[in-house]
């Protein structure tokens, strides 16, 4: 290279590094010779973030979903710094991943050397763990045969990717992981920090984990019950932004999912909301059941959900629909003519979400995931309870044994290396940490405190489960 390019100032250089088109190009830049090697070794961690954002956009690594899991963690911690850093955060989550990611390449940074570890993650710890997930809720686990007669035990509709699934998870822990941390010492570490509250964790689940169902109370329905004297809780309430933005024409739009004659939810004589069997199709207009759904354009263009939120459609011939591409807003490219909105013509969504919450909550009742963390959990001791199962026994008068809950829940949230726990040949390198938590829960002496939202219940430290019961699943009121 030329001896005047090098004699440049090193803050030139490295400013120009800050200019490059990504990652490739600066890798090419460091390789022209050994003086300028040198010299771009010291480039900021943010400048090396920001050629991986641009190298995102035109090459298969590092995805931007990767990118926001390996700075997840840093952007926690700086929003925990102060109320205001904290606000900001939640309200990025309203944007989803992509505004997560330009709110990291202001406060965040990443090495070289750590990319290099992040791809080895990918083959490590992602790979395998998604194959386990997609046997769980994704393509494998709807291609068992005989999916609805049986062969699957845990059948149920579903529109899910499974790495989409992973990130989910993954994100999760490493925003909040830090958190549980700190509840499990005492607050008696040092330093302490200071954690994020409940409202900024559901904010990420209801928008950086969107799911049609979530909308269960949106601001439309918040403003029923409000006009009924129904209290709701704000932290509940899912706003049209972000994966739930709607297109201009909106009146169009909350007129076929909130029709006033016949709205999805109503209110009885003792003020109890009760979803609407009309506009579910389950009955007439004049309250008769639909006994051919086949012939019946009102039930075929309204899935009818049972308490768990499962959609199914009816075709010619009386039989289920395939529900990968028939759900309320249409999950074929995000439009369906028969079933769903035309998004073409402003009825629905850009792009509807798929069920991601539900996702979640089948996968950690799976039978095909459970068995793996078991495993971890059981070369350092037994559990607290074996045959527990927070899909059954967690709600408020009966929540199981909040140890195994608080174990379980723990392990499960460490973030994308912690998913490294339940794949073999990586295990070993977490079992002093797992023996090291679940020594500190049996040490407890209380049980967490827990928080009411309406019908459901959660803990005041980061607990997955019973946040996602808050964001994905039917009406949810004032805070006992």
């Amino acid at each position: 290279m030329s001896s005047r390019i090098v004699s440049l100032p090193h803050e030139v250089l490295l400013l120009l590094a800050g200019h490059l088109h990504g990652l490739e190009d600066f890798g090419n830049l460091s390789s022209t010779c050994k003086d300028m090697r040198s010299i771009l070794a010291d480039a900021l961690p943010n400048t090396i973030l920001r050629l991986a954002e641009r190298q995102s956009s035109i090459s298969f690594f590092p995805s931007s979903e990767l990118l926001v899991a390996a700075t997840a963690r840093e952007l926690g911690n700086w929003a925990r710094k102060s109320t205001t850093n904290e606000e900001t955060l939640a309200a990025t989550f309203q944007g989803g991943f992509e505004a997560l990611l330009e709110l990291a390449l202001l406060h965040c940074g990443l090495t070289i050397s750590r990319l290099r570890e992040l791809q080895a993650i990918q083959y490590s710890i992602m790979n395998p763990v998604i194959n386990i997930i997609d046997q769980c809720v994704g393509q494998q686990w709807r291609h068992i045969p005989d999916f609805w007669s049986g062969g699957a035990s845990d059948a149920a509709s579903i529109a899910a990717d499974a790495s989409d699934t992973l990130f989910h998870l993954a994100i999760y822990g490493e925003f909040f992981a830090p958190d549980i941390e700190t509840y499990l010492n005492g607050n008696q570490a040092l330093p302490v920090q200071r954690p994020l509250t409940l409202a900024t964790r559901l904010e990420y689940l209801k928008y950086c984990v969107p799911d049609e169902h979530c909308l269960h109370m949106s601001e439309e329905q918040a403003d029923m019950a409000a006009a009924r004297g129904v209290p709701v809780d704000p932290r509940r309430i899912v706003n049209h932004v972000g994966p739930y933005a709607l297109h201009d024409d909106k009146s169009e739009v909350l007129s076929e999912i909130y029709d006033e004659e016949t709205p999805n939810y109503y209110f009885d004589d003792n003020n109890e909301l009760h979803v609407n069997p009309i506009q579910y199709g389950r009955v007439d207009e004049n309250n008769e059941p639909r006994t051919n759904p086949a012939n019946d354009d009102a039930f075929r263009r309204n899935p009818c959900r049972n308490n768990l939120f499962q959609n199914h459609f009816f075709d010619e011939d009386n039989e289920d629909d395939e529900f990968t591409e028939n759900n309320w807003f249409g999950q074929n490219n995000g439009f369906n003519e028969d079933y769903g909105f035309d998004v073409d013509n402003g009825q629905g969504p850009e792009e509807p979400p798929n069920d991601n919450n539900f996702a979640l909550v089948w996968l950690l009742d799976s039978s095909r995931w459970r068995p793996h963390w078991q495993e971890a959990r059981q070369r350092v001791g037994e559990d607290f309870e074996a045959t527990y199962r927070d899909i059954e026994h967690f709600t408020e008068d009966d929540p199981g044994d909040w140890r195994q809950r608080l174990w379980e829940n723990t392990m499960l949230c460490q973030g994308l290396e912690g998913l490294g726990m339940i794949v073999p040949g990586l295990q070993d390198a977490w079992l002093e940490r797992i023996r090291g938590w679940r020594r500190k829960i049996a040490e407890m002496a209380e049980e967490p405190r827990m928080l009411v939202l309406g019908e459901q219940v959660t803990y005041d430290y980061p607990y997955l489960f019973g946040e996602l019961r808050i964001c994905g699943q039917g009406f949810v009121g004032a805070t006992q």
